[in-house]
């Protein structure tokens, strides 16, 4: 996967870290149906997926692959797909993966409440031993709390805490002094690097603010599991999935998560600044995402 990398590096090298590291597991998952990135057998994978998926897959295809034919028939693909893919958002119709697992920010919030109440009853910031599916309820309810407030990408993962901003040094973190989350890494961050908008700097409330204090301070760390490793953006997608099934009988992930909340935030029909701030807060790049949205709205309600 190393020599992938570099080599997509070398082709894009302005790109996020983590763009680099999608594109690479994109070609080792393309190259696990053809070892040779073979478009006769790569033609009728792309077309079982979503057009989405396929879009994207294409994408990386095209940043992969030398110049030639089979870079042509990348492009190609791209057009194709992008334009499906492109129509599908702008009729904002849910695919059946989202109708299965939509719902609506109050139901989320009864979920909270319900997860909370919970914590309380069987005293898990006091108690001294912990089940594994006691800590994951702990940092489950966490991080649904912070997607609550601020409707972040899989990028809490990538943080942690620290007491002051010096101490972080330019990473994603916490910061306890401010009550703020502060993102320098993120996947628009280039873009936002070029409007000079880095760090993106969200802060707080005070109730979240003494539930990650009181979470830090029982634990030591931040988004990890219960012995200190890190979770992977796959693991903490995983974790929310299985939070949400219990707490609300369905899969809720953070992409989905944000697109419930953008959805609910505009049938407020929120001015032009409160649109802006909005992009701020959930690092988008123009409103042309949100005008999606709007059809979207119309579409499931």
């Amino acid at each position: 996967m190393h020599a992938i990398s570099t080599r997509i590096r070398s082709r894009k090298p302005k790109i996020a870290d983590s763009t680099v590291t999608m594109y690479a597991r994109n070609v080792l998952r393309l190259k696990r149906i053809s070892s040779s990135l073979d478009p006769k057998i790569l033609e009728p994978y792309l077309a079982k997926q979503t057009p989405g998926s396929a879009e994207l897959l294409a994408t990386t295809l095209v940043v992969f692959l030398d110049d030639g034919a089979s870079k042509d028939w990348a492009r190609e693909q791209l057009d194709k797909y992008h334009k499906v893919s492109s129509d599908q958002r702008d009729l904002q119709r849910l695919t059946d993966k989202e109708a299965q697992n939509w719902t609506d920010v109050r139901t989320i919030r009864a979920a909270l409440r319900r997860m909370g109440k919970d914590i309380e009853t069987r005293n898990l910031f006091t108690k001294k031993t912990l089940r594994h599916r006691d800590y994951r309820l702990l940092l489950g309810y966490v991080c649904l709390r912070i997607h609550d407030e601020y409707h972040l990408r899989a990028d809490l993962p990538t943080m942690q805490i620290y007491k002051t901003e010096k101490e972080a040094d330019g990473a994603n973190a916490y910061i306890l002094d401010r009550n703020e989350l502060i993102l320098y890494t993120f996947k628009t961050s280039p873009h936002f690097k070029r409007r000079k908008q880095l760090p993106i700097r969200l802060r707080v409330s005070r109730k979240l603010h003494s539930l990650i204090k009181r979470f830090h301070d029982r634990f030591g760390h931040f988004v990890c599991w219960m012995n200190g490793k890190r979770l992977t953006k796959r693991a903490y997608r995983d974790m929310l999935y299985g939070i949400t099934e219990e707490y609300m009988g369905v899969r809720l992930g953070p992409t989905m998560l944000r697109h419930i909340y953008l959805t609910y935030f505009l049938r407020g029909n929120p001015t032009l600044k409160a649109r802006k701030q909005k992009l701020y807060d959930m690092q988008q790049l123009n409103l042309e995402t949100q005008f999606r949205y709007d059809r979207h709205v119309k579409v499931i309600g």
